[in-house]
């Protein structure tokens, strides 16, 4: 099954429309009217409508991600990125954008399934 996806107001609408053109169903904070809502509630909405999380709050969707797994809970994946690089500079929205696409083509929805994974 093909993914979906839910991306969290730290993630910019250009993520969306990349993944859209190549035909992925994509939701945004702004979107589901989660936009101010906490970092729980949005997971929750993910969960409910098994919708990949895409943020670049690490640290929060980290820690939610062991807690639900740590109650014998399961959640449909959670896909974080970087938005500086590895020398403290900005990443180019588009550039990232792109490698989100290209690491999920060709993924299956349950290939994310209760995972964290980070994109470099």
């Amino acid at each position: 099954m093909k993914p979906s996806f839910y991306l969290d107001e730290d993630v910019s609408p250009v993520y969306a429309q990349v993944l859209e053109k190549s035909g992925f169903v994509v939701t945004t904070t702004a979107q589901s009217e989660g936009t101010g809502k906490s970092d729980t509630t949005q997971f929750a909405h993910c969960i409910e409508k098994r919708a990949i999380l895409v943020t670049h709050n690490l640290p929060h969707f980290a820690d939610l991600s062991n807690l639900v797994l740590a109650s014998g809970g399961h959640h449909p994946g959670i896909i974080g990125m970087h938005q500086l690089d590895r020398h403290g500079r900005p990443r180019s929205i588009g550039n990232v954008a792109q490698q989100l696409l290209e690491y999920v083509k060709n993924k299956d929805s349950h290939e994310f399934q209760d995972t964290f994974q980070v994109i470099i």
